[in-house]
């Protein structure tokens, strides 16, 4: 291309017309559905902050949260307190934001909507639900005889005992899950552990109110490393054990990390 020595390349015919578009003109002419994660963001934000634009800014947001979506949502209001130039405005937008995310799964679990249909898609569930957790949590999946999910607490450790922390519903066959259908969620309790110790009385209780078949153990590993422990492999042991007592089948125990899981029963350690 030749051009007079005193002509200046103007490069905005070298862009397409959605990049010349800030967010919100991008979504009234495009479609929500054509704006990147951090363009929605930025239409949350607004505004940007000193040194940063409001896509520079929803960019950092997006990284600082963990590089996706749904490890962003699990942010707290102290997290973003801690983010320069954040204040009351920004917080409470994002918070309310984040919370209608959780609400909206919620209620698509609720309405039957939450489809699980491998030991990855069950890893992928209960990382969303426990992988930004600083501590151990433990959760436990639990099934009807008509494969569905019908009840899911979530719990944290005290000191060194294990309180409890989660149920939902699973099939048979570890490694195909079926559809499941979420009727409730509940904290059980709050602490600080780095060890847990689950109690069966406490693994079993909803599942023998409910009348489940067979549930799913799961907890996460804030270290990252979601290799279960030698008491992991242990806990697991008992409650099968105690499973066959009462009719119900520990179908796997499931092991999260830092974007990682183990399954036991995969690796053979059940």
């Amino acid at each position: 291309m030749t051009k007079n020595s005193n002509e200046k390349t103007d490069l905005t015919e070298f862009v397409d017309d959605s990049e010349k578009l800030m967010p919100r003109e991008k979504m009234m002419k495009m479609g929500a559905k054509s704006l990147e994660p951090w363009e929605l963001l930025a239409i949350l934000l607004r505004t940007g902050t000193v040194g940063l634009n409001v896509l520079e800014l929803s960019k950092g947001l997006l990284k600082y949260g963990g590089g996706t979506l749904s490890s962003l949502v699990q942010l707290e209001a102290q997290d973003l307190q801690n983010i320069k130039g954040f204040g009351e405005q920004k917080i409470t937008t994002m918070m309310a934001a984040f919370e209608l995310s959780n609400r909206v799964a919620l209620e698509r679990a609720k309405d039957g909507m939450l489809e699980l249909t491998s030991v990855k898609s069950a890893a992928d569930y209960i990382m969303r639900k426990l992988e930004n957790y600083t501590e151990e949590h433990f959760m436990v999946l639990v099934l009807n005889n008509k494969n569905c999910l019908i009840n899911e607490d979530i719990a944290r450790v005290s000191e060194d005992e294990f309180i409890f922390d989660g149920d939902e519903i699973l099939k048979n066959d570890s490694k195909k899950i079926s559809n499941f259908k979420f009727l409730d969620e509940e904290i059980i309790s709050k602490g600080t552990v780095n060890q847990t110790i689950a109690m069966p009385r406490e693994v079993f209780r909803r599942a023998v109110k409910l009348g489940a078949t067979s549930i799913m153990l799961a907890h996460n590993h804030p270290s990252g490393d979601p290799t279960p422990s030698g008491d992991d492999i242990r806990l697991t042991s008992r409650m099968v054990e105690c499973g066959k007592v009462l009719g119900i089948e520990v179908v796997d125990h499931i092991v999260v990390g830092n974007g990682n899981y183990y399954s036991l029963r995969q690796h053979g350690d059940m």
